[in-house]
């Protein structure tokens, strides 16, 4: 049986029944969504008494139906104030039925007293669609439920929902903040060089962007490490690299000083065969200033700088039969300018997997900057990775340098030097002119292990004409990697190599090449 709700004018004086004829009604002048709570009940209390009351009274048919118009507008104009007080007993009475009840929750009324139509519609002058599509149509639609309020005398509004999307971007931001910035990583390193003796290295540096904001430049790095074998070398040195800008800038600094005991084999191919050498002790400092800027297409050019100086003094008097340098005892200064012209496209320069390497430096020493020996020196490397799997990558590396003028020895090329090629004595073979060559193979294993097998050959000569098959100095070897950096994928390396007449062992942070 439907309730047509309260038939007598006095029945309006009953809290009970006038609530009652509000939760059944269906109210067509609403917006809805669905009845939740009794705090969407006090947004009813807390619009105008007299308004809603009179709207409410206008809304239900029944009533218009049971008085007639003329006893409506007697009843608004006798009871409105009547209403209007009971009202909020009306809204506590309903208030548990609210939050339970099938119809939808009034959010919005406006109501005009002076439309010239009396009948119930008219009295309804502005409501967010006087029939909502969930009530009148398509019940399965719900309406969305407006956020503020018209109404002239809403003083309580709906309690503030939370924003999940504000949250997430808070809890996002917090776990931003404890995430760490770069990565430290630090070892000692032992060293077995037939050069300069065994001993460790203690090795340490920090791997970092220097804004976190830039997700384009490569990471920063900054480092230390000094030096101890048991033929008397001693050194240290600092050392950055850093990226900025958007890879539009890089700058490198290196800063040495020390003694390394060395031994001198003499310049030539000829020399290096023959096995004799001369005990050396080179004491001093060396300061190399770099700067890149990048013009477009991966390309970056900029200007260098070094000075350094160095005293070399002889470690043995024995007459082996190599001639002592010709600078010995003396205190030799060095200082150049140059240019450096780079173009990287590798994704990661700790452990490519792709892209290329091209670069080529050239330094110009001469006695107007204050430098003893007036020479040039030049240097270009490729490297090319290619992926041959997830954890499979193929490296290759092409070296070349040259040098004019009148260097001294160490200024000369020197075959063994920075992982060119490994299997030979650094120093055993200098001249002014070298070419080297290698491919590796590098895999990774599980628990962060990794192998790589390797082979190159390479050649010294005084010129380019007086390259020769053969002089070739062939080199193959392998090693095991352990990756001390997994955010960065930064490997520690050891490598056993074979040379043409001996095999060296050999450590590092990150890859040979």
């Amino acid at each position: 049986m439907q309730y047509e709700g309260p038939t007598h004018p006095e029945d309006l004086m009953n809290p009970d029944l006038l609530s009652e004829s509000i939760l059944a009604s269906s109210v067509p002048l609403i917006v809805v969504r669905r009845c939740s709570s009794v705090a969407r009940t006090t947004r009813i209390c807390g619009l105008s008494w007299r308004n809603i009351a009179l709207t409410l009274i206008d809304a239900r048919p029944g009533l218009s139906s049971g008085f007639g118009l003329s006893r409506l507008s007697h009843m608004k104009r006798v009871y409105s104030r009547t209403i209007a007080s009971l009202l909020p007993l009306i809204c506590l009475l309903s208030a548990d039925a609210l939050q339970k009840c099938p119809f939808p929750t009034i959010t919005r009324f406006e109501y005009s007293s002076d439309t010239p139509d009396s009948s119930p519609e008219a009295g309804c002058t502005s409501v967010q669609g006087l029939m909502p599509e969930s009530i009148s149509s398509e019940p399965d639609q719900p309406s969305p439920v407006p956020t503020s309020f018209d109404t002239q005398d809403a003083s309580v509004g709906r309690a503030p929902q939370k924003d999940d999307s504000s949250e997430a971007q808070q809890q996002e931001k917090k776990t931003k903040e404890k995430e760490k910035r770069g990565s430290i990583v630090a070892a000692p390193i032992p060293i077995a060089s037939p050069a300069i003796g065994s001993g460790v290295v203690l090795a340490g540096g920090y791997i970092f962007p220097l804004r976190k904001s830039d997700k384009v430049s490569q990471p920063s790095t900054i480092g230390g490490a000094f030096l101890i074998t048991d033929n008397g070398s001693r050194g240290g040195g600092l050392g950055g690299d850093f990226y900025f800008k958007q890879n539009t800038y890089h700058v490198t600094t290196i800063y040495f000083r020390g003694n390394i005991n060395y031994d001198f084999y003499g310049i030539g191919t000829s020399d290096g065969d023959a096995g004799r050498k001369l005990p050396l002790r080179q004491t001093g400092e060396i300061f190399l200033g770099d700067f890149l800027h990048r013009l477009g297409w991966h390309i970056s050019a900029g200007p260098r700088f070094l000075t350094g100086n160095s005293t070399i003094t002889l470690r043995s008097s024995n007459d082996n039969g190599v001639p002592p340098p010709s600078d010995t005892g003396l205190e030799t200064r060095l200082t150049a300018l140059g240019f450096h012209v780079n173009r990287d496209t590798r994704p990661n320069r700790f452990y490519p997997t792709s892209g290329t390497l091209f670069d080529f430096s050239g330094m110009f020493f001469s006695d107007a900057l204050g430098s003893k020996y007036s020479f040039e020196s030049y240097r270009f490397m490729f490297n090319y990775y290619h992926s041959l799997g997830k954890k499979q990558v193929l490296a290759y590396n092409l070296y070349t340098c040259a040098t004019a003028g009148d260097p001294p020895f160490y200024g000369q090329c020197i075959y063994g030097t920075n992982s060119e090629l490994r299997g030979y004595v650094a120093g055993q073979y200098i001249d002014r002119d070298m070419i080297a060559t290698q491919v590796e193979y590098r895999r990774s294993l599980p628990w962060r292990f990794g192998v790589v097998v390797f082979g190159g050959l390479g050649e010294v000569a005084p010129s380019v004409e007086d390259f020769r098959g053969d002089n070739i100095l062939p080199a193959i070897g392998g090693g095991l990697r352990f990756k001390v950096s997994t955010k960065y994928n930064l490997n520690f390396r050891a490598d056993l190599a074979q040379g043409k007449d001996g095999h060296t062992f050999s450590m590092g942070i990150g890859e040979a090449f």
